[in-house]
């Protein structure tokens, strides 16, 4: 059967200057924070126990949030776009060792509420968020290019933590456990058969942000950002292959593991 892989992570970030620690003087309502960012993905395949196919490399992208403040309550919407090129180490249906690279685009946009605990650094929250991850891995000597998109939609809790360690500058952990409501793989076989759709069991990811943010003035910070995520989208069930409408086979997305850890810097600007 011929199998797809598909991930990428990224995380929902609330940076401490949208949560004021304790004895701080109440922050601006509305920011607005902008970053570049690059990213070390990693995704491995196995199939029967034994590692079958791994992509992994460097991405690069940038990452756009607004933040709104009212009494406890904070809200955070966000936007992040990264791609590039990874280096693709795999094998055929017939274990046949093939090397190649994939060109990966990876966008997510997301809205988060969450309330801080009365005059304690924790709080707690809702998060929603929609991802389309775009691969193309290219074409060998022995097999044909593949395109797939995979489209997800996520939702689940969030609990962190920020503190100020000294008097310009904020620190904060932050935990997510999301719940994959809805996933689909797109997958184009580029003429070799036709176009075909995957949906995808229900999963989860998990991640830890750690950020540091230096606060210039009241208006203006310096943030740096530490995000990693596993994301572990389940095993699919067979789909029909075919060629012109004629069924040929059937195929499959096979589950796969994937890591990444982003590391960020940028302005935050409040009024």
């Amino acid at each position: 059967m011929i199998s797809a892989h598909t991930g990428a992570v990224l995380c929902v970030a609330i940076f401490p200057g949208l949560f004021p620690v304790p004895g701080m003087a109440s922050p601006k309502e509305l920011s607005f924070s902008a970053f570049m960012e690059t990213a070390n993905y990693m995704s491995d395949e196995y199939r029967f126990g034994m590692l079958f196919n791994r992509e992994n490399g460097t991405l690069t992208g940038s990452y756009l949030r607004g933040g709104y403040i009212k009494g406890p309550w904070r809200s955070v919407v966000e936007y992040r776009n990264i791609s590039g090129t990874i280096d693709y180490q795999g094998q055929t249906q017939f274990g046949i060792p093939i090397e190649s690279q994939t060109d990966l685009k990876y966008s997510q946009s997301g809205i988060l509420t969450a309330y801080q605990a009365g005059n304690t650094p924790l709080y707690a929250g809702i998060a929603l968020r929609s991802r389309d991850l775009e691969r193309r891995i290219r074409a060998t000597p022995i097999t044909q290019a593949l395109h797939e998109t995979l489209r997800q939609t996520e939702w689940g809790p969030v609990v962190g933590a920020a503190w100020d360690p000294a008097e310009n500058i904020s620190f904060s952990v932050q935990f997510m456990a999301l719940i994959t409501e809805r996933s689909t793989l797109d997958v184009d076989f580029l003429g070799s058969y036709d176009a075909g759709k995957l949906t995808l069991p229900r999963n989860s990811s998990r991640d830890l942000q750690i950020t540091l943010l230096y606060r210039i003035d009241p208006s203006y910070s310096f943030a740096i950002e530490v995000c990693g995520q596993r994301f572990t989208p389940e095993k699919s069930s067979p789909a029909l292959l075919t060629t012109n409408g004629i069924p040929v086979g059937l195929y499959n997305y096979p589950g796969s593991t994937q890591d990444i850890w982003t590391l960020g810097a940028g302005a935050v600007i409040r009024w």
